[in-house]
């Protein structure tokens, strides 16, 4: 007799988290059992620290069975076209049979029955005049009732699987372990593109390499024979490498990040003789139209895009899932096709793909018939297929599923295939038909980035110093240039750009070694980088420096420049000279001798040197006015007043016009707002310590201003005025404090210029970032490469920010989550505002980004 319950689990799946799905059943002793009583069960998990799991699902046995109308057809006995219905349901016992009437037709379907789920196809006439078919069913003799399918028509439809693995760059794990994935995904794909050479072309095996990063890590790590059968695989067409290095946040990046982007494929097309002309970005919404128009300059046709598939992604997929599009840059007729996959790239990854058929056929109908429903208006389907989660592994029986698909069905036709197989092949058809649009599809994901505000300033500037020492190194040392070591100053840029920030727990357990070795693995590749940049930029200038106490000062932009100069280890008697031997007026500062040298010629340089004591002439612009009294500073061109509770600007005044820049209201010009949370409505400012006149002379005017200011330990703002030119250098210096709930910093500039019109840097264009956009766009914050224009027809203001790129126009973006969603909502509109924020860091992401750590100061 029984004397202990059962617990009999059996197991029917398991998933890409290795967590098990099945039936359970409970055996449970008489004794234990009151005739006409319910039985209560109690489960109790063991605390034993692990991950382990239980969720039960009521359900209630019995034989019942259901149809349901499939989008396939298979080709008939005598050559009839047949459209497929499942017959679907659950069976009690341990053996049964059930038979199907279509119609009450005599010769019905037959099928054996296991006990468990069952599920099977029937086949119906596709081209009848009935629009429903009856479907009767009976189990061992007893009627089951009736069920009525109506026929709908479906669309031509080849359905392209674009075979892929997302490129995380760690996050799911360390960084040297995914690039040993994507290594073996490669060595894989050799050998199944040659076992599957002599299947049907639709199931030939084809593998989409999203980045030449994994391409670069590949060959770095083969022998010749390995490289050569990977050269021999590229030969068939069917290793196909898409063009960017990796997945990258294309609002942060400065303008020459966007050719480097494609550097490495270019070298690949030299080394293989091969072609790349598509590209794919995965994971991401959104993306600048700079990005599309270093396409443009790449030879980059065609872009598949697979964004995240609800994660802060705005509206990205309601505007352009399926729906393919030419994308125009400003200032050129030539123009990328964009397909944006319909329900992301992520649509196979809760299984194991042709490892589990069953649930593969389910995925794909689902699509199938979402497509149908959708009235998808091309022939031609781009489906991402990438299996289980991000940095996955292939699927090694993806070509005889597809082989074996296309045996059993006629519609839809599934294709192993490329961006650019399925892109030229929708071209070709419906190239006239194609809508052709013009913007910026501003990203949403940028904001994360400034959760490690220091580092992403870092990265801007090695990318914009490292482009002046190439510059240096062409003009100065051409025939020695540094190809190799400068091309790994940019990797390490682009990586620090790339979307993965650290691990998938870097804000659930950021103090856990998977998550803290992923940051600094992360924050290395800037802080590699910037130490290359410097001794490349030392070896340069050592080589063309000679012992005498000359300065040459080398102008590395494309225009001439005028530009003040610091110039150190003077004594104060010291003069200095220009190369026609004339004295150049000078300020002594704290730091070093301040001159003003009016014109250094493009791309060339000019010489200062110490002058003799005898030399009487001084050129230069004769002295300015200046002055800094009751927390103004001022000089001739004009007048700022420094409010002494907040630190802010509160007056601009241009003298020329009597014009103030700064608008009277909420806020002020640089006033720190600090928001404790997600809403900006409990935003706080700063409060004054001190303000202190640092320096002042003929070039400049420094003040100081030290503050208190929440959520830092102090904020101190230098304040520089140019009396040369008017032009104010803000530098805010946050000490940040160690907060690990929501928060968020930002400074408000609200501008008072009658008409103004935005422009800003998208990155090597310039647009308006209010209307040069199209729709899926993000509306809540926006950036600027290095600056932003406010400008009427008669004059203007430019804001430039070479550290922080995240701006906001009208109001702080908001991470309030309404009740009822589990997420914050996007804002449908923009409304044009002269108001604008910089959104300098915040902690709102719920992973991947950087959570302050126990180790950090």
């Amino acid at each position: 007799m029984q004397k202990e319950l059962k617990f009999i689990l059996s197991k029917k799946g398991l998933d890409k988290n290795n967590d098990m799905s099945g039936d359970v059943t409970l055996k449970v002793p008489k004794t234990l059992l009151t005739p006409g009583k319910a039985l209560q069960l109690k489960i109790v998990g063991k605390k034993e620290g692990t991950a382990d799991w239980l969720m039960v699902y009521k359900h209630v046995p019995g034989d019942r069975f259901m149809v349901k109308l499939l989008p396939l057809l298979t080709k008939g006995a005598n050559g009839d076209t047949l459209r497929q219905v499942k017959l679907f349901g659950e069976f009690t016992k341990a053996y049964g049979q059930i038979v199907a009437y279509v119609n009450g037709v005599s010769n019905p379907f037959r099928f054996d029955l296991q006990q468990g789920y069952n599920e099977f196809e029937i086949s119906v006439p596709y081209k009848t005049k009935l629009p429903y078919y009856i479907i009767n069913s009976e189990i061992q003799g007893k009627r089951m009732g009736a069920d009525t399918v109506t026929l709908t028509p479906l669309i031509p439809l080849e359905v392209h699987m674009i075979h892929h693995s997302h490129t995380d760059v760690g996050y799911s794990h360390l960084q040297e372990t995914v690039a040993e994935i994507h290594n073996e995904n490669i060595r894989q794909a050799i050998d199944l593109i040659d076992k599957t050479k002599d299947y049907p072309f639709e199931s030939q095996f084809r593998w989409n390499i999203e980045s030449t990063w994994a391409v670069e890590n590949f060959l770095d790590s083969s022998n010749e024979k390995q490289i050569q059968k990977f050269r021999e695989a590229l030969n068939t067409g069917r290793m196909n490498i898409a063009g960017y290095y990796t997945n990258n946040l294309s609002g942060i990046m400065r303008g020459e990040e966007f050719i480097r982007l494609t550097d490495y494929a270019r070298k690949l097309e030299r080394e293989f003789g091969i072609t790349i002309n598509s590209a794919m970005i995965t994971d991401i919404p959104g993306y600048t139209m700079s990005l599309v128009k270093a396409m443009q300059m790449a030879g980059i046709k065609y872009f598949s895009v697979g964004p995240n598939n609800s994660d802060r992604i705005g509206t990205v997929l309601e505007k352009w899932g399926d729906k393919p599009f030419y994308w125009k840059a400003p200032g050129s007729n030539e123009k990328v096709m964009t397909i944006v996959s319909g329900d992301s790239y992520a649509w196979f990854h809760s299984i194991g793909g042709a490892r589990e058929p069953r649930l593969l056929n389910k995925k794909l109908i689902d699509y199938i018939n979402i497509v149908n429903e959708n009235k998808y208006p091309y022939k031609y389907l781009a489906l991402r297929y990438n299996i289980f989660s991000d940095n996955a592994p292939l699927d090694p029986l993806i070509s005889d599923f597809v082989r074996d698909w296309n045996n059993k069905y006629i519609y839809p036709k599934l294709v192993l295939s490329t961006p650019q197989m399925v892109m030229q092949k929708i071209e070709k058809d419906y190239a006239s038909k194609i809508p052709v649009v013009e913007g910026d599809m501003t990203p949403y994901w940028e904001d994360g980035a400034a959760s490690s505000a220091a580092e992403l300033a870092l990265n801007k500037s090695v990318a914009e110093r490292v482009n002046q020492t190439e510059k240096l190194w062409s003009l100065l040392k051409p025939i020695s240039f540094p190809s190799l070591e400068f091309y790994k100053v940019w990797s390490g840029v682009l990586l620090f750009d790339e979307h993965t920030w650290g691990a998938w727990s870097s804000i659930s357990d950021p103090d856990i070694p998977f998550s803290v070795k992923q940051w600094d693995f992360k924050r290395n590749y800037v802080l590699d980088a910037d130490k290359k940049k410097k001794e490349l930029n030392n070896v340069i200038l050592q080589q063309v420096s000679t012992p005498s106490k000359n300065w040459t000062i080398v102008n590395t932009n494309s225009w001439s420049n005028p530009s003040l100069v610091l110039l150190k280890n003077l004594t104060d008697k010291d003069r200095i000279m220009d190369e026609k031997g004339r004295v150049i007026r000078a300020q002594q500062t704290k730091a070093g001798k301040l001159v003003y040298v009016p014109d250094v010629p493009a791309l060339g340089s000019t010489t200062l040197k110490i002058a003799p004591e005898s030399t009487p002439t001084i050129i230069g612009l004769a002295a300015p006015t200046y002055s800094f009294h009751d927390n103004i500073m001022e000089n001739k061109f004009v007048r700022v007043l420094i409010d002494s509770k907040t630190g802010a600007i509160s007056s601009f005044i241009l003298k020329a016009s009597n014009t103030d820049i700064v608008k009277k209201g909420q806020y002020q010009f640089n006033q720190y707002l600090y928001v404790p949370g997600r809403d900006p409505a409990t935003a706080v400012t700063s409060k004054v310590k001190e303000i202190r006149l640092d320096e002042m002379g003929v070039y400049e005017t420094d003040v100081t201003v030290v503050c208190e200011a929440e959520g830092t330990s102090g904020l101190t703002i230098r304040y520089r005025l140019n009396n040369i030119t008017g032009a104010l250098t803000i530098e805010n210096h946050l000490e940040k404090t160690k907060v690990r709930t929501k928060e968020a910093v930002h400074f408000a500039f609200p501008f008072n210029i009658t008409n103004g019109k935005w422009k800003a840097d998208n990155g090597f264009l310039a647009y308006d970032p209010l209307n040069d956009t199209i729709p899926g766009n993000n509306k809540d914050f926006t950036y600027c490469g290095k600056w932003a224009d406010l400008s009427n027809k008669d004059w203007g203001v430019t804001y430039f920010s070479p550290d922080a790129p995240i701006i906001e126009f009208g109001e702080m973006n908001s991470e309030v989550i309404p009740a009822g969603k589990g997420q914050k909502v996007w804002k449908s509109k923009q409304t044009p505002s002269q108001l604008l924020f910089s959104y300098a860091l915040n902690n709102y992401w719920h992973t991947n980004y950087k959570k302050p750590t126990k180790k950090d100061q």
